[in-house]
């Protein structure tokens, strides 16, 4: 499960490298002060990225949950697979009220 999770998350770190205009792996490793080979192993997803995961989210411009986890706007707003549309349905939906609390009424 871990290295699917890893190469997930390295799909979107190369999605994101590519919305903030670096064509290519080596040129955003030199920008961002990384290693080469230790940004190429985060994109192919053979490397976890948690002690970078913070450096690279600043430089892209997008949030953590997003690249960890595939939730919420990506690169340029746009969401991947996996965000909330490709949650369950019962995941999509709002939370119920606790029944133990009466419901408030919108007043007219």
């Amino acid at each position: 499960m871990q290295m699917a999770d890893d190469i997930e998350i390295g799909n979107r770190l190369k999605q994101a490298r590519k919305a903030a205009g670096f064509k290519t792996a080596k040129i955003a490793a030199e920008s961002l002060g990384v290693a080469y080979s230790t940004y190429a192993q985060h994109e192919n997803g053979t490397r976890g990225i948690t002690r970078e995961a913070e450096l690279y989210t600043r430089r892209y411009k997008i949030s953590l949950d997003w690249l960890m986890r595939g939730r919420g706007p990506g690169p340029s707003g746009q969401s991947s697979p996996g965000g909330a549309e490709g949650l369950a349905p019962a995941e999509q939906r709002r939370p119920t009220p606790n029944a133990s609390f009466p419901p408030v009424y919108q007043k007219f």
